[in-house]
């Protein structure tokens, strides 16, 4: 039993790094050889480019200027498909930032350590894009199709009876091999892994925004079941997701 008032004090504990340890974290970046390949390369599976024109956020980023103060949550979505344009453009925003230097963005964000998340997408209404189950490949810039079906009934119990699941034209999941990053960095692994997933997820609201979709993370689901619609191994545990829809 833990004493009234001392919670927080053991929370630090339990996950206490050791300056001397080797597990102390260090900053990635996209030249580290973490990066030099996707994890996951589904033999032939359909893969779509993702590579396009990125967004312009115009003189003196003045578009991102804007985007930021009108940064919404959305709370229903029309259940109409997005183009897959938009949906490309906010991919290569969020994971692509290498694209955006020529327009003063930072190359390398302060992530932790990205090698250890990856993203999935669940595709229910975009155009020109069959639905189901994709992984997303960052390094290869390519969506990879695991499994074929739409997912909308799914996708709406998974996110506890929500709408936005059911709703939404995509749903994006950021997942990490835990075991393989606490191994790597330690029980405060699962800190920084969350930061990132949301750091990646306050992009792509931006992104969304800005191009006039709905947006909107969510943070309540059934773990298991996450794994089970996308068919990815149990490993994989489920941080966040994001919705993008019509509205």
């Amino acid at each position: 039993m833990i004493p009234d008032g001392e919670l927080l004090k053991h929370l630090h504990q339990a996950a206490h790094i050791n300056s001397n340890s080797p597990k102390v974290p260090t900053w990635k970046t996209r030249e580290t050889p973490e990066y030099s390949e996707d994890k996951y390369n589904f033999p032939f599976c359909t893969k779509v480019p993702t590579v396009t024109p990125s967004i312009s956020w115009g003189k003196d980023l003045g578009g991102l200027r804007k985007t930021i103060l009108k940064r919404r949550s959305t709370r229903e979505y029309t259940g109409e498909p997005i183009a897959l344009k938009e949906l490309l453009a906010v991919l290569d925003f969020t994971y692509q930032p290498h694209h955006y230097i020529n327009q003063d963005l930072d190359r390398n964000p302060d992530y932790f350590d990205l090698s250890l998340i990856e993203t999935f997408i669940a595709v229910s209404g975009v155009d020109d894009l069959e639905e189901g189950c994709y992984y997303y490949a960052p390094v290869a810039q390519e969506l990879r199709q695991i499994r074929f079906k739409n997912f909308r009934q799914e996708l709406h119990f998974l996110c506890l009876g929500q709408e936005l699941g059911r709703d939404a034209a995509v749903v994006l999941f950021h997942t990490a091999d835990l075991k393989k990053a606490v191994v790597k960095y330690g029980d405060r692994a699962y800190r920084y892994l969350h930061a990132d997933a949301g750091h990646l997820g306050q992009k792509l609201n931006l992104a969304a925004i800005y191009l006039n979709l709905g947006v909107s993370g969510i943070g309540g689901f059934f773990d298991d079941r996450v794994n089970e619609v996308l068919g990815i191994p149990l490993d994989e545990a489920v941080l966040y997701i994001s919705t993008l829809g019509a509205i």
